[in-house]
């Protein structure tokens, strides 16, 4: 529920930031801009309150990088709605956005909860760990989703 709650807050950074350069730049530029920002945004929200993980340096860099699913989903569903469909490009960066969800949340809570088995962070012995965070055990095993 709370990765729903930080989708509604950044999907509405990614609308603002798109409308506004709408009237500027192509429709294509104005969505890989505010998805860009709203990736940003949305990796501090999903560290503090989704995932409740300390933001580290290691996991910004690795966090756009593993959304690049996402962006690629989005932005291929917004092309696809405006080209082929019809589609108003105001409307279709909505869409490209719910079409990107599930792998959304699968790709960010790998990346902000199990970073360290990627990286095999040391813990102490110089071994990676292989226990999931608290907040990983809790979303796998209530079944919220979206």
């Amino acid at each position: 529920m709370r990765f729903c709650l930080v989708g509604v807050a950044n999907t509405a950074v990614h609308y603002a930031i798109y409308i506004a350069l709408w009237f500027v730049v192509p429709y294509l530029v104005a969505h890989l801009v505010a998805a860009s920002v709203a990736m940003a945004v949305s990796y501090l929200l999903n560290c503090y309150y989704t995932f409740r993980v300390a933001p580290t340096l290691l996991k910004f860099l690795l966090y756009p990088l593993s959304n690049l699913t996402n962006l690629a989903l989005s932005a291929a569903a917004v092309y696809t709605l405006v080209e082929y469909a019809g589609v108003d490009s105001r409307i279709a960066t909505f869409a490209g956005g719910v079409v990107a969800v599930p792998a959304t949340f699968l790709v960010s809570r790998f990346v902000l909860t199990r970073t360290s088995l990627v990286v095999g962070r040391a813990d102490g012995g110089g071994q990676a760990s292989e226990e999931p965070s608290s907040a990983a055990r809790r979303s796998r095993s209530s079944g919220n989703s979206c």
